[in-house]
């Protein structure tokens, strides 16, 4: 800026062009960051003010700058931020002091940038605003500095994405075990903690009052639900397949939608129809069994009582072989709608994984 009341002839001062002086000892703008975040710290270092005797003063201060951001972390840990800074007089007008950029270059002098390990420089502009406020007449211009960074993700690769991509492969795993296998549940905890763990990871690796929810955390989410389901029919299964209480049967409408319909769908009939040939082969044979059974009994004459007591002993033998049947039935029952559900989620897990990786990449 040039200020009128420091010009001097340098003749009557010995020559003297160029004066260094304390910037408290001269007016100097009242610039500041508007975003600041940091109260505490003091924005202009001393400096001392070149003085030239046409009255030019040259004001070069050493600051530290801390601003708010906001800050979207849907993409992270490939996230891209837009930054600003606002600078500006507090009290002056743009009747009285008006700010521009030197030289007219509205761009960021870099040459002695030093680049960081966590973020990469993608772009630097600036711009100059010019703001009316509500019954005032009088401008007040601002220069707006943008900071376009990205996120290096190197670190993150390493410790989110593919021990993510791990869990993924293993979590297709667990949807083709067989449902009455323990082995499903004890995997399917396992994977859960992991991604579980994984989580608390990210949390500690986004800041906390951040406005967006990361891509890769909702994926974890949809990871741990989807494989909660999982295993909870599969202990469902493994309980009915156990303790064979002919009581839980399936529910005509859980049977009609996943064996009449889904499985036809997701081409599962073939297999269905199999098991159900198994088990009416064996249901079949059990019955022949049952009734040569009777028939040698009923041909044999010989000493009423003992007849009429073997035939208690075989009708309980029958209705006990009945019971086991019917238990047998409906457990395979169970395990026919778990592999049916089953495929429904491996179908919509693989849907995830591939909409995340879309989103994410």
């Amino acid at each position: 800026w040039n200020d009128l009341l420091l010009r001097w002839d340098p003749k009557d001062f010995g020559g003297i062009e160029l004066v260094r002086v304390p910037s408290s000892k001269i007016w100097t703008p009242d610039i500041v960051l508007y975003n600041y975040a940091d109260i505490r710290l003091k924005e202009h270092r001393d400096a001392m003010v070149l003085v030239n005797n046409n009255g030019t003063v040259d004001w070069l201060p050493q600051a530290i700058f801390k601003s708010t951001c906001n800050i979207d972390i849907t993409n992270f840990p490939f996230d891209i931020q837009v930054c600003k800074m606002k600078f500006g007089s507090w009290t002056y007008d743009g009747y009285k002091l008006d700010v521009n950029f030197l030289d007219d270059k509205d761009e960021f002098e870099i040459s002695d940038y030093v680049r960081s390990n966590e973020w990469e420089l993608l772009d630097s502009r600036a711009k100059k605003n010019v703001k009316y406020y509500y019954g005032l007449i009088e401008p007040y211009p601002d220069l707006t500095f943008f900071v376009i960074i990205r996120r290096v993700a190197v670190f993150y690769n390493y410790i989110l994405v593919l021990p993510c991509v791990l869990l993924s492969f293993l979590t297709l795993v667990i949807f083709w075990l067989p449902p009455e296998s323990p082995a499903k549940v004890m995997l399917g905890m396992s994977v859960f903690v992991a991604f579980f763990v994984l989580l608390l990871l990210l949390a500690d690796s986004t800041p906390p009052a951040a406005c967006s929810i990361p891509l890769i955390g909702a994926y974890f989410c949809a990871n741990m639900i989807l494989i909660t389901l999982s295993t909870f029919l599969a202990v469902i299964i493994i309980q009915n397949h156990v303790r064979g209480d002919r009581k839980n049967k399936v529910p005509a409408w859980l049977k009609m939608i996943a064996i009449d319909g889904m499985a036809r769908v997701l081409c599962m009939s073939e297999f269905l129809e199999k098991e159900q040939q198994k088990q009416s082969s064996s249901s079949n044979d059990t019955s022949h069994q049952n009734a040569n059974q009777i028939y040698m009994v009923g041909c044999s004459a010989v000493l009423e009582n003992d007849v009429k007591e073997i035939r208690k002993m075989l009708k309980a033998y029958i209705t006990r072989l009945d019971n086991k049947d019917t238990s047998a039935k409906y457990a395979k029952e169970w395990r026919l709608v778990a592999r049916v559900l089953d495929r429904i989620f491996f179908y919509a897990y693989i849907g995830t994984i591939i909409v995340s990786l879309c989103t994410i990449f």
